[in-house]
């Protein structure tokens, strides 16, 4: 798209655009990841329609990260992401994200379909043990890591395949006046690349507890956590790409 004076862009405004075009790279990235399974009850009503909870409770995950230096600015994240199926294969589907960041937020809604808000968040060490949060408003996440050992780099490898993880998200055009709006899911893709900061392997791990706490406009409690299965504190460097549009509905 090209506007009278000649500009082109990617994203709006076109003569200044917001974010670049993905995909997308991270170099640095600090990550607090707590692993869990969820009641398959509680996340099912979230999911778009053709997309199942993947094998009854699904495994998933509580993300909370650090980016100092990406292609759209610095900025942190926090997200939920639960394994699912359906005709794309296996994916995670992300129901709540949020970002600190302007341009991490647009391009996360507008390309990808991601469901970013803006809200509070760090990550802080307190002893033995790393701390991730986030606030807005009334709701808050906190995900806390105590490391005692190094991760196996088999399970890491199982867990962050070279192929990068599928993720699945909900893109809507919302309905103006009597034009039909669009809902498109698509499915992207996150690379992480190992840059070996904490030693001979990529991360460590220990005992780990998340809180999920939800408010009137983010009801992130309405997700339950089953159980934990393990709690993650890594250094990588990532690359985030937009892969295909899977299936589309007028609403």
């Amino acid at each position: 798209m090209v506007l009278k004076g000649g500009f082109e862009g990617y994203s709006i405004p076109i003569d200044s655009p917001l974010y670049p075009g993905p995909p997308w790279l991270y170099w640095d990235v600090e990550a607090v990841i707590t692993l869990v399974v969820f009641k398959k009850e509680t996340v099912e009503p979230l999911l778009p329609e053709g997309v199942s909870p993947a094998g009854g409770d699904p495994l998933g995950a509580v993300w909370i990260a650090r980016y100092p230096t990406t292609t759209l600015g610095p900025y942190n994240e926090v997200l939920i992401a639960i394994q699912v199926e359906g005709d794309f294969g296996l994916a995670y589907y992300i129901p709540y994200i949020y970002v600190t960041n302007d341009a991490a937020l647009a391009a996360g809604r507008e390309v990808a379909g991601a469901p970013k808000k803006i809200a509070s968040i760090d990550i802080r060490q307190e002893g033995s043990t790393v701390v991730g949060w986030a606030e807005r408003g009334g709701m808050s996440i906190e995900a806390h890591v105590k490391l005692e050992y190094k991760v196996d780099e088999a399970f890491i490898s199982g867990l962050l395949p070279d192929e990068g993880v599928p993720l699945l998200s909900l893109r809507l055009l919302p309905r103006i006046g009597e034009t039909p709006g669009l809902a498109q899911m698509i499915l992207w893709k996150s690379k992480v690349f190992f840059n070996r900061k904490l030693g001979s392997i990529s991360a460590l791990g220990g005992p780990s507890k998340v809180v999920l706490r939800g408010s009137i406009e983010d009801p992130i409690d309405r997700i339950e956590v089953k159980e934990i299965v393990q709690g993650l504190y890594a250094r990588f460097d990532m690359e985030l790409d937009v892969d295909r549009v899977v299936r589309e509905w007028r609403v």
